[in-house]
């Protein structure tokens, strides 16, 4: 079968879209944080109830949203996500009140929510040899940082100057250039499965039945759920922190936005490392770098010169990417198309659960602790992460890559 684009195009088209829309919307979510903040007397309950409302039911919504991407065209899913996104945020550009701006969040979850397990699923389709999955897997994750490095540092440098709602406008409009540039792509987002492919992998939980019947993604699975309920609790203490470190609005917005977009050129440089990436490195990689990501958390709050917080939160970011990028590669790697946007969405819908359960956590403890506390108390939960997944740093991905559907997963 002939296509009309290359390989390179396509996948240069997907990350651009990608880099394009995080620009903006993690610009918005910049201003969303600090619209909050302000407008809540600096109250970190408000920003932990902003997190569950947005990250957080991406989680519990993306668990259920991942069927769509299994039976439905990828395609044409993310363009509809995009396009819903960007109504949202036309619709929170008129608004002010904080409740309302979290209400938008929340549906703007909701429309965003098949989105990640769709694209991540579609990436061995557009490919056209395996080999080329960390390739094009760390081009669209460079995308996706690439955007969280320029975002936040455009959102920090403009909301205390032209305010959130102008920020929310911009972000839709980012989102509709995603749309046209996913609407470009012509190549498959499906690789080819036969009905009885399909029916062996029924139903919203087929994803988690197919992790739970694989050792090495039931692991990961467990490790980076462990790993995420921490970093829930430093996403609450950014902005507290930074409040340490600053005073006044707009000093406090661009101190934001710079510890947003340090963590972001860290994980541009760490997306562009994991290029050299293969199958007999990945496992190794993937643990070495989860090792990364909670000693640099730790050290985030001991650091006592905002420049140093910077430094760490940059290598906090390389290291996540890394990680990211490996993960990515060894889920598709290791999972058959049929079943492969509801493996994605459970591994992702678990984390952000988790990831919840740490955003309401840390409200409280930033308040008794304080901010550089609850970091170096979250970078050493994590380690609690990387020491379950210590035993897969012997293995290599090919030692088990058997794609074939695990016993007990047929129902």
């Amino acid at each position: 079968m002939t296509h009309p684009q290359s390989v390179r195009s396509a996948v240069y088209r997907l990350a651009f879209a990608r880099g394009i829309s995080i620009t903006g919307g993690a610009a918005a979510f910049t201003a969303l944080m600090f619209a909050v903040y302000e407008r809540t007397n600096h109250n970190p309950v408000w920003l932990a109830a902003t997190l569950i409302l947005t990250f957080g039911m991406n989680g519990v919504l993306g668990w259920f949203a991942g069927t769509l991407g299994d039976r439905f065209d990828r395609r044409m899913i993310m363009i509809v996500s995009e396009v819903s996104g960007a109504a949202v945020f036309a619709v929170a550009a008129f608004v002010h009140a904080p409740v309302l701006l979290i209400a938008c969040g929340f549906v703007a979850a909701i429309a965003e929510s098949p989105f990640w397990s769709a694209s991540g699923a579609a990436i061995p389709a557009l490919v056209d040899d395996p080999k080329e999955i960390e390739h094009a897997t760390s081009l669209v994750s460079l995308g996706v940082y690439g955007g969280i490095f320029l975002g936040p540092a455009i959102g920090g440098a403009l909301v205390g100057h032209i305010g959130p709602n102008w920020i929310f406008a911009a972000n839709s409009a980012s989102f509709v250039l995603s749309a046209a540039l996913i609407w470009s792509v012509r190549r498959p987002f499906h690789e080819q499965v036969s009905d009885e492919e399909h029916a062996e992998h029924v139903g919203i939980w087929a994803g988690m039945r197919f992790i739970r019947a694989d050792g090495v993604l039931e692991r990961i699975l467990i490790g980076f759920t462990i790993m995420v309920l921490f970093s829930g609790f430093v996403m609450v203490s950014d902005l507290p922190l930074v409040s340490t470190f600053f005073h006044g609005k707009a000093d406090i917005g661009r101190g934001y936005g710079l510890i947003i977009a340090s963590w972001g050129i860290g994980s541009v440089v760490g997306s562009l490392a994991a290029r050299r990436l293969t199958p007999a490195s990945e496992t190794r990689w993937l643990v070495a770098m989860n090792a990364g990501f909670a000693v640099t958390m730790g050290l985030v709050g001991a650091a006592p010169l905002f420049i140093l917080v910077l430094l760490f939160v940059f290598l906090n970011g390389t290291c996540d990417a890394v990680s990211l990028v490996a993960l990515r590669s060894i889920q598709v790697r290791r999972t058959p198309d049929a079943v492969r946007s509801r493996v994605l969405a459970a591994m992702d819908g678990a984390q952000n659960i988790s990831l919840a359960v740490g955003y309401a956590t840390a409200g409280l403890l930033v308040k008794l602790l304080g901010p550089q506390t609850v970091y170096i108390l979250a970078g050493t939960g994590a380690l609690f992460g990387t020491a379950v997944l210590w035993p897969l740093r012997r293995r290599s991905i090919q030692d088990t890559q058997d794609t074939t559907v695990p016993k007990g997963v047929q129902t």
